[in-house]
């Protein structure tokens, strides 16, 4: 039977800078490598709150990416 494993997980969050240019707002991602392929929604929430704290910025979306491997 075929499986697949984790091999690793990127995460980016997208926020608004709350800066307007031609008039659009404008948008910034902070991406983080080497993620648990298993983090959970409640723990990227909580990170996303605290970027929120520490950089001001509001987050917009946060986007998970995972590199799996299928075993046979």
């Amino acid at each position: 039977m075929a499986n697949f494993s984790e091999i690793s997980a990127r995460v980016a969050f997208k926020v608004d800078t709350g800066e307007i240019k031609n008039d659009k707002p404008v948008y910034r991602s902070i991406s983080i490598g080497n993620i648990k392929g298993s983090v959970s929604a409640d723990d990227l929430g909580d990170v996303a709150g605290r970027l929120e704290n520490l950089l001001e910025f509001q987050t917009e979306t946060i986007t998970l990416t995972r590199k799996d491997q299928l075993e046979l």
